[in-house]
């Protein structure tokens, strides 16, 4: 898998695709040795910075960390979260982050993705989708679901 586009029909499709491009694709950020440098707050920063732009309307996109670093001018959560688990993965192994699912919408209908990592012995938001948010930061939320192993 390098680069995987396909209708919307099922997040916890979405959600399986993400985590194969981590758990193949980590090592990629080997090939970036700025990135290997950088520390949880200061790779957080670097990721929230790229400019979010949603997918195609009813289409996912996922793609590996080298690609997502040297192709794409833009990124939405799920890339956000592909390059943020991929660093949580390759600097502090497999335990150090997972995926949450939510929903800030009235309905409750999930439609984000962001990684929470597992720093002083707890769980901690790291949402890197937009520039504005801050590492901790508690989310409010009308509905979420933990993405269990």
């Amino acid at each position: 898998m390098q680069l995987k586009a396909w209708p919307l029909k099922s997040k916890y499709r979405t959600v399986r695709e993400i985590r194969k491009a981590v758990d193949t694709f980590y090592t990629d950020l080997n090939a970036f040795p700025e990135i290997l440098k950088m520390d949880i707050p200061t790779f957080y920063n670097f990721v929230k910075m790229f400019p979010y732009t949603r997918d195609m309307r009813e289409t996912e996109v996922v793609s590996r960390p080298k690609y997502l670093l040297t192709i794409f001018p833009t990124l939405d959560c799920k890339k956000k979260s592909i390059l943020f688990g991929s660093f949580m993965r390759l600097k502090y192994g497999p335990g150090s982050y997972r995926f949450v699912l939510s929903s800030n919408r009235p309905d409750g209908n999930i439609g984000h993705i962001f990684t929470q990592i597992f720093v002083n012995g707890q769980w901690t938001n790291a949402d890197a989708t937009y520039s504005h948010n801050n590492i901790g930061a508690k989310k409010r939320v009308t509905n979420f679901e933990i993405v269990r192993g």
